[in-house]
């Protein structure tokens, strides 16, 4: 299923928020993401920067890529 830039944008929108919440002392936050919710508190909030990064990422690139983090778009090519 794919992630349209929408949800991602919600997603980092959200995630900005709690980064804001926990700067100025706000315990712990909770945010969604593509694989449920996730807690951050201040001790782990390299984890929600590596997120924000990591989402302000794939709306650059125009969405989410693939489980396998290659495009679907690719040739498939058979080695025997």
């Amino acid at each position: 299923m794919a992630v349209s830039v929408l949800q991602l944008e919600a997603w980092l929108s959200e995630a900005l928020a709690a980064k804001q919440k926990l700067m100025i002392g706000g315990g712990v936050r909770r945010v969604q993401g593509p694989s449920g919710e996730v807690e951050f508190t201040e001790a782990n909030m390299d984890r929600l920067d590596a997120w924000i990064t990591k989402l302000q990422g794939w709306i650059a690139n125009g969405g989410m890529p693939t489980a396998a983090g290659l495009s679907s778009h690719r040739p498939i090519r058979f080695s025997f």
